[in-house]
């Protein structure tokens, strides 16, 4: 099946279009989002004009655009809904898209937004639960389109009343697959499928099923949702007229994988779904009835709908499937030592209550102990206890609707376990209410949840939440009206200290906050000297070769620790920082997912962290509590950094916030990442070159890898690049032995193509035109201090200029001119010329610097010459010229004279090579060819390509003959105005290419048409 590729995410603000200000009380609506829901939403606008992606925190935080699907006005920019919904792991998000006028299309696109793709024809309902495959209409045929091999199956061959060709069409097929929900032309219809027909209608639009399929949902009409309980038959309102004014005219809603939130479009009484002013809302749900009030999240005044919340997929797995009420904590391996406390502690709006502190203890010296909850959310009195310590009285606890498990003392950790009341308890009432437990990796697993120390509290002090929160906690929260209990007993205590740490070898330099170091001297051990140890060993897939100060991964293979990484957890847990140190090479600069090249991680939507690459990027995610479980949003490097060649990549989180990411030790990204390290999951392992689920894998090389938990400086991360790029046993970078130069060459990046210039390593690019009018055709002088360029296009007259090399000074130098060649030792410019406007031939002419007098050189009038129609370029003394013609097409050498006619080849872009003596060029794409310029012979085919980036043309060859500068693009594409060409240099070794290319440009954009000068000509 064809795919297209369209737009990368752009780098831009939150917001297209200015935003408004929140009010006081919107502020302060929004502050009381955190802590109460975590996660990322996803939904549409028309703030660029055109319809595009949107991504922020489920707290309104973070917003910015991840899509750049057409241009306005592009034809095809679709004016129906996008509807986006991420996938069950947050990975992916699914949209409608197409031309207008023309039948729905479903796309994705990365949750980062990368590699937007058509996927099929067809309008996209929603995705299976296992997010391995999603459901969409066509032709009035529900179908199933696997996502890992493309393949599409009817679900049914009953034809459900949508044809699915309107891009507006909204529905749903249940989890069940035996029914769906659509709007139909007519009304909301829920059609059963091996019945064949329609057995419940509805009136409104927008219906969708509930992630479990139990509940249907639909827009009865503006400031009316209504769900139908597909089980009992109730049907009921969830929100009414909202109380926000004015923006209660609401539509668009969608309901959180829990059920928990619902997100919903609201507008100022307008309607229109293209134009008004709609603003995403979100409300907190229990028992699908509103639970205070919604809170506002976006502030434009373009059209934002569609939301949908992703919030990981922890808390799906964590939601509780029956009556769950004891929490029980076994207490046999307390370690020596322990005097801690814990107890339960009420949550109110995120914030900590202010509530009498009830520490619980027992009787064997506070090793463990029991506490019991007993709540009746509708009824009263709401009571607390602590059975151990029963005379500690009670409290109110009407205003809470969350609890925190804490512990306080030296608790890195302890074992949380999950069982059913009416199992241990024959008093316990039917019904009790289900539990959610967050901040956890999985339920029925056992799972760590580590603790730092905080300073002891007397009763009667207030407790912070931000404190707690830095200390890890659990949340539970009741998820209906039934009266329950919640046990809790027995603490254990897995670690009863900090690791100690072991002496720093003399001479090892090492921070003291290292928590592991591999530099794979001795295998796979980790040197780092900390108690923990956390050595690594190969897994599935095929091992890679260890030795010689390198892991090696030539195939999809996997090296990981055998235990949780508890002291790198533990370590930056406490700071609240950390730093990921790698010195590597890539094998490529096409593999992605981010393919995994350190990372801590269970899986790939879950993780503590993960440096990565994804493509020719470098790529981290961090979880903090302001991040998705999955660290998702990442720091990305520019493009161009990952590649085949060394790299020492350093990422750095301090705990303010602050994340820098560091390549060769110049630091290349920089982004506040809110939030901080008490969230992550505790059982995870640390591994390199792929997730332990073997499907990110990552192939290249490995020389070094320490995680620390403090945030390296800039100068102690220049430090040590220095110190370890002399230590290490790192492979010859092809960098490194490039000489002085610089690169002048044209790209489109900005919309009109511009002239940028960069070093020859490919480092320090940046435009030096700019405006509205293209500017093409860069050449340097002799001398490397001047650049002659042509400014405009043949319709409107161009015009030949020159500047400084740096892009300062332009002026106008020759009009009604282009294609400038700098020519006897920087005398002269040859230069082509149009005789008439629209004609299809340019005459090549020379202008003299010193005498500003111009002469015509080819062709001669009254010489007939066998082309039709050319471009010539001269040799310096006039004898020769290297022509182009269609007609017969190919490259010619010709006389001024016309003595010398030879057709050379078919190919084009003919040059004179330095020296004088040949003539090269374009042969065919894929392959450059030498020749004489005397007569043509003597032809060598050089820089002969395969693979990816084949379609090879614009060539160019240093003064000294040794280095070959050219663009290259896949081998499906050609359009010098709209291809991915790419800028590639290598070396010539008397016209045979030595070693492998090196890639210097990393854009989407098309760059063409590069000039190299060789020296610092300054």
């Amino acid at each position: 099946m064809a795919v297209a590729l369209i737009g990368l995410m752009p780098k831009c603000s939150p917001a297209d279009a200015p935003d408004s200000k929140p009010t006081a009380e919107e502020r302060a609506a929004l502050a009381g989002l955190k802590g109460r829901v975590s996660g990322t939403i996803v939904w549409e606008s028309n703030r660029t004009g055109q319809w595009e992606l949107y991504t922020m925190n489920a707290d309104g935080t973070g917003a910015r655009r991840i899509s750049a699907l057409a241009k306005p006005g592009d034809a095809r920019a679709y004016a129906a809904y996008l509807r986006p919904r991420f996938s069950p792991d947050g990975e992916t998000i699914l949209f409608a898209y197409g031309k207008k006028h023309a039948p729905a299309e479903a796309w994705v696109i990365s949750a980062e937004g990368k590699n937007a793709r058509k996927l099929t024809v067809g309008n996209p309902l929603n995705w299976s639960a296992d997010g391995q495959a999603f459901f969409l209409v066509r032709d009035s045929i529900l179908w199933r389109y696997d996502m890992a091999t493309g393949r599409e199956t009817k679900v049914s061959a009953a034809k459900v009343p949508a044809d699915g060709l309107n891009g507006g069409m909204v529905g749903a097929l249940r989890a069940d697959m035996k029914s769906v929900v659509l709007r139909t032309p007519r009304r909301n219809e829920y059609f059963v499928l091996d019945q064949g027909k329609t057995v419940k209608t509805m009136g409104g639009c927008e219906p969708r099923f509930s992630p479990d399929g139990r509940y249907l949902y639909w827009v009865q009409g503006p400031k009316d949702f209504r769900v139908w309980d597909t089980q009992t038959g109730k049907e009921h309102q969830i929100l009414g007229v909202p109380p926000v004014e004015p923006y209660n005219y609401t539509y668009c809603p969608t309901v959180s994988p829990d059920a928990h939130w619902l997100l919903y479009g609201a507008s100022p009484g307008q309607h229109s779904h293209d134009t008004s002013d709609y603003e995403v809302y979100i409300q907190e749900l229990r028992d699908w009835k509103a639970i205070g009030k919604p809170v506002r999240l976006t502030f434009n005044k373009g059209t934002d709908r569609w939301p949908f919340l992703f919030i990981g997929a922890q808390t799906l797995a964590q939601r509780v499937p029956g009556p769950i009420d004891v929490l029980t904590f076994d207490s046999k391996d307390a370690g020596p030592g322990f005097g801690g406390e814990w107890g339960l502690w009420p949550q109110v709006d995120g914030c900590g209550a202010e509530e009498t502190f009830l520490p619980g203890q027992d009787a064997q010296g506070g090793k463990g102990g029991a506490m019991r909850l007993d709540y009746d959310i509708r009824g009263e009195p709401k009571s607390f206890s602590l059975w151990s310590t029963p005379a500690a009285g009670s409290l109110d606890l009407s205003r809470h609707g969350r609890f925190v498990i804490y512990a306080r003392g030296i608790v890195p950790s302890f074992t949380l376990v999950v069982k059913d009341a009416a199992a241990t308890d024959p008093d316990a009432p039917d019904g009790i209410a289900d539990a959610l437990v967050s901040g956890v990796s999985a339920l029925w697993k056992r799972f760590d949840v580590p603790f730092a120390s905080f300073k002891p509290r007397k009763r009667g002090a207030k407790v912070d939440w931000t404190t707690i929160n830095h200390v890890g906690i659990a949340l539970i929260q009741p998820q209906n009206q039934a009266r329950g209990r919640l046990e809790i007993d027995n603490l254990r205590v897995l670690v009863a200290d900090a690791p100690k740490r072991k002496p720093v070898a003399a001479g090892a330099k090492q921070p003291q906050s290292t928590r592991a170091l591999y530099t794979f001297k001795d295998g796979l051990r980790d040197t780092s000297g900390t108690d923990a140890g956390l050595d690594l060993a190969p897994g599935k897939g095929t091992a890679p070769v260890v030795g010689d100060g390198r892991v090696s991964f030539r195939a999809p293979g996997i090296v990981s620790s055998a235990k949780p990484a508890s002291s790198i957890i533990a370590g930056c847990r406490a700071t609240n920082e950390i730093t990921i140190e790698a010195w590597l090479k890539p094998d490529n600069a096409s593999q992605g997912g981010p393919a995994r090249i350190v990372t801590l991680s269970a899986d790939p939507s879950q993780r503590d962290f993960t440096l990565g690459q994804d493509k020719d990027r470098y790529s981290v995610r961090l979880r903090t509590t302001g991040t998705s479980i999955n660290g998702i949003p990442s720091l990305d490097s520019p493009g161009g950094l990952a590649g085949p060649t060394p790299a020492y990549v350093v990422y750095t989180r301090d705990a303010a916030g602050r994340a820098r990411l560091y390549v060769n030790a110049r630091e290349v990204a920089a982004a506040d990442v809110p939030g901080n390290l008490s969230n992550w999951a505790v059982d995870q392992r640390l591994a390199l070159g792929n997730e332990l689920t073997m499907d990110r894998p990552w192939l290249g090389d490995i020389y070094y890898v320490a995680i620390h938990d403090t945030a390296l400086s800039a100068v102690q991360i220049e430090e040590r690049y220095k110190a370890q790029k002399s230590s290490l046993k790192l492979p010859a970078d092809a960098r490194s032995s490039l000489p002085d130069g610089r690169i002048v060459w044209e790209t489109n990046r900005s919309g009109t193509f511009q002239l940028w210039l960069m070093k020859l390593d490919g480092s320090d690019k940046h435009p030096i035109t700019s405006g509205d009018e293209p500017n093409t055709g860069a050449q340097f002088s002799a001398d490397g201090t001047r650049i002659i360029f042509t400014r405009g296009t043949s319709n409107k007259i161009p015009s030949v200029w020159i500047m400084n090399a740096d892009g300062s000074a332009p002026r106008k130098l020759i009009d009604n001119a282009s294609d400038p060649r700098w020519h006897k030792g920087d005398t002269v410019i040859q230069f082509h010329r149009q005789p008439k406007r629209g004609r299809d031939f340019w005459q090549t002419w020379e202008y003299d610097l010193a005498s500003k007098q111009e002469r015509l050189l080819f062709p001669v009038e009254g010489v007939a010459y066998k082309p039709q129609l050319w471009e010539a370029r001269g040799n310096d003394d006039g004898t020769r010229f290297v022509a182009w013609s269609p007609r017969p097409r190919g490259t010619w050498i010709l006389s001024a004279d016309g003595k010398t006619q030879i057709h050379v080849h078919s190919g084009c872009e003919g040059q004179i090579a330095p020296g004088q003596r040949y003539g090269y060029g374009v042969k065919t794409a894929g392959q450059f060819i030498r020749f004489n310029l005397s007569d043509g012979g003597d032809p060598v085919i050089f820089n002969k390509r395969s693979g990816e980036w084949s379609h090879t043309y614009f060539p160019c060859v240093s003064e000294d003959g040794k280095w070959l500068i050219y663009g290259a693009c896949p081998p499906d594409q050609h359009s010098h105005n709209t291809s991915d060409y790419e800028v590639f240099l290598v070396r010539l070794d008397n016209w045979s290419t030595a070693g492998d290319p090196i890639r210097l440009t990393f854009h989407k954009a098309t760059d063409r048409w590069p000039r190299m000068h060789i020296g610092a000509g300054e």
